[in-house]
């Protein structure tokens, strides 16, 4: 038992040396501006029974590695996977960039819970909207809404539209080769310059209407744009999501005709509903047909002449 005290004993005032030995560093080893004296002098360092130990999170370099493995690692560089090295595409300058960006995701998510608050606030007017485009008695319990409620859900139900239009008609500029522009100022520009030409089209329409005191007309008329517009416009929002985020898969030009075609398809369509509408409601007369002539089917195709030259 005697023994076995006496060796711990020696074992103890061992280990004390030993860590007053570690806790002496004899800086002289080494250059004045050595990184080492560095540390040592550096209050990073602290003492405790004996030992220092170096605080790793005074360190910035020590730091970025503890930190690194729960971070958002996001790439630093460019590079284009390819076998061969004499491929030219391995320069950053011809490395393909993708056209797909979020904010446009995020348009499309703004869009949907924007309908799915018009549908909370204004579902039996939705639900006419829809029913209207086939049946002439929904679309006057439609009107009769509108002018109970007031105009607020024909407001949402067009803002939509122009929303959903203004997707394709910016999805056509970046597909005809001008991909600067695939920004989201580029997409709230659309908004103002669509929605101005719009609003300038339903003045003139209402002027000229209530100077021929067809008021009425161009009541229903502008109901009919707004069930058009709102209804293509769920159709083909996820076609424009799908040709925005696949169309570095397609050919460029095809993909510019394709949605050109599709946009002449929507205006084609509000077109042939509101003749239809004419028609329906039985006034058909000379001056209808000027002002569907003069002020629905003339102005699109100018704006649509004029796009097809310049783009």
């Amino acid at each position: 038992m005697n023994r076995i005290k006496w060796v711990l004993f020696f074992w103890g005032m061992f280990l004390a040396q030993f860590q007053n030995a570690s806790a002496q560093v004899d800086t002289s080893l080494f250059n004045k501006d050595s990184a080492v004296v560095k540390y040592i002098d550096d209050s990073s360092y602290w003492s405790y029974s004996g030992f220092r130990f170096l605080d790793s999170f005074k360190n910035p370099d020590q730091k970025d590695i503890i930190y690194a493995p729960f971070q958002f690692q996001t790439p630093s560089e460019k590079i284009a996977i390819s076998p061969d090295p004499f491929n030219p595409f391995l320069n950053e300058t011809f490395i393909p960039k993708a056209r797909g960006k979020f904010w446009f995701f995020g348009i499309g998510i703004f869009i949907a819970i924007y309908i799915l608050y018009f549908r909370a606030v204004f579902g039996n007017q939705m639900k006419l909207r829809f029913q209207s485009m086939y049946k002439n008695f929904h679309f006057e319990d439609l009107l009769r809404d509108q002018r109970l409620n007031g105009f607020a859900g024909g407001l949402h139900a067009n803002a939509i539209g122009l929303m959903i239009f203004c997707q394709g008609v910016l999805l056509l500029i970046i597909t005809s080769e001008y991909v600067r522009l695939n920004s989201f100022f580029t997409y709230l520009l659309a908004i103002v310059v669509v929605g101005l030409i719009s609003g300038l089209i339903y003045i003139v329409q209402f002027t000229f209407t209530k100077s021929m005191e067809m008021q009425n007309l161009w009541e229903r008329q502008f109901q009919r744009q707004i069930n058009v517009n709102f209804v293509m416009g769920l159709a083909l929002m996820p076609v424009f999501l799908f040709f925005y985020y696949n169309g570095s898969n397609f050919e460029n030009k095809w993909v510019s005709h394709t949605i050109f075609l599709t946009l002449i398809l929507w205006v084609s369509v509000r077109l042939v509903i509101q003749l239809n509408g004419l028609i329906k409601d039985n006034l058909i007369s000379f001056t209808s047909i000027l002002y569907f002539c003069a002020l629905e089917i003339i102005p699109y195709f100018l704006i649509i002449k004029f796009i097809d030259r310049s783009i």
